[in-house]
């Protein structure tokens, strides 16, 4: 099992360090993956908040889709993982069920 862990914009595995251009919010491993959820801070736009990375590898392989929104600034805020999916919440409270494998959007669920 791999050493994972983070310190503000910096994701650790196994003594590797990838750097992030913000604050890390949190971190889940999935599989052969660890699903990053990066801080946006007030006043900037950034709906593609979310990053994979390979543990094996040690490198970011995708970075989540760009979702059609009801606001300009909606970020990401969570997630967890189904068994072949994942499944990310925004601001605007919408649910998109994601692909592990490239970070594309599946469907969007909208719970409000």
């Amino acid at each position: 099992m791999a050493d994972i862990y983070y310190i503000n914009n910096q994701l650790f595995i196994d003594g590797e360090t990838i750097d992030f251009s913000h604050i890390i919010k949190s971190i889940k491993s999935y599989e052969e993956l660890v699903l990053v959820l990066i801080t946006v801070p007030k006043g900037e736009i950034n709906n593609r908040n979310v990053y994979a990375v390979n543990i094996k590898n040690k490198a970011i392989i995708w970075r989540i889709q760009e979702p059609d929104l009801i606001y300009d600034d909606s970020p990401y805020i969570n997630f967890d993982d189904l068994s072949d999916s994942i499944l990310v919440g925004n601001w605007n409270g919408i649910f998109y069920e994601i692909s592990k494998y490239d970070g594309s959007i599946i469907r969007g669920i909208q719970t409000r």
